[in-house]
């Protein structure tokens, strides 16, 4: 809620005629605008609660990167590497939008499995490694939110910021349980910092939300240090921590490799 935890957004057509006055495709270009060519965070922390308190931790990488496609977009990957608890280390999961958003690539590298599996029907809504974002949710919350709808619903303040709310619904064909949700994205930064995830008539399935000042800057690219995804029915919660910024350094394309993202550096 594209979590982004760097910056949830929607991926629809960027500069089409049609979308040219439209205010909810000016605010999904505008979050894609943030999203610079390479990005790396080299300190990502995934921390689970449970009904009870307990708590679980996972540390690891995320790689982000944007390429043109075929038609011109430009498209976004992204890939993530656990490197703790050591029982994971070595798991990888990687998001690849294309051209055709029914057929973007969700990818997955479990170590104990030791074969890359492609992420894809109800397999999609399963918790990813444990955590309360599942694997379509971290598809969203890196800038692919390419089967939706949006409507532009007005500005509101979010943690004293102004933001922008979009409500979007899922389109037919999507490969997930939701039908649709809001987003509350901040006017400056582009950054999604609230959001909620919907099942179907409106009922809330999942909340997505930052605390005030959880939003720093790397050189031009705005992202969110904190934030947190809750399951309201199940009382659970994850929390994502980011340090470590880097959108200067060179990025290996073989990250946003289907056949070659999960191999230790």
């Amino acid at each position: 809620m594209q979590i982004r935890w760097l910056g949830l957004g929607l991926a629809l057509a960027l500069g089409a005629p049609a979308y040219a006055q439209d205010p909810a495709q000016k605010v999904v270009e505008c979050m894609r605008a943030n999203v610079p060519q390479r990005l790396s965070i080299k300190g990502l922390e995934l921390t689970t609660f449970d009904r009870a308190g307990g708590a679980r931790t996972l540390k690891g990488r995320l790689y982000v990167g944007r390429d043109k496609g075929a038609g011109g977009r430009e498209l976004i990957s992204a890939s993530l590497h656990v490197d703790l608890p050591a029982e994971l280390k070595g798991a990888a999961y990687l998001v690849k939008e294309t051209d055709d958003y029914l057929r973007d690539g969700m990818f997955v590298y479990l170590p104990a499995v030791k074969r890359v599996r492609r992420v894809t029907g109800t397999f999609a809504d399963g918790a990813l490694l444990g955590t309360n974002f599942s694997y379509f949710d971290f598809k969203q919350l890196q800038n692919a939110f390419s089967d939706v709808s949006a409507k532009y619903e007005g500005t509101v303040d979010v943690n004293g910021r102004s933001s922008h709310v979009l409500s979007y619904t899922v389109v037919e064909g999507a490969e997930t349980r939701y039908t649709g949700g809001k987003l509350w994205v901040d006017q400056e930064a582009c950054v999604v910092v609230k959001g909620e995830f919907h099942e179907g008539a409106g009922r809330i399935a999942k909340q997505f939300s930052s605390p005030p000042g959880g939003l720093r800057r790397a050189g031009a690219t705005w992202y969110l240090a904190e934030s947190e995804m809750q399951e309201p029915a199940a009382g659970t919660r994850s929390t994502v921590r980011v340090t470590k910024v880097d959108t200067q350094s060179a990025v290996p394309n073989r990250y946003f490799d289907p056949t070659l993202f999960h191999l230790s550096p």
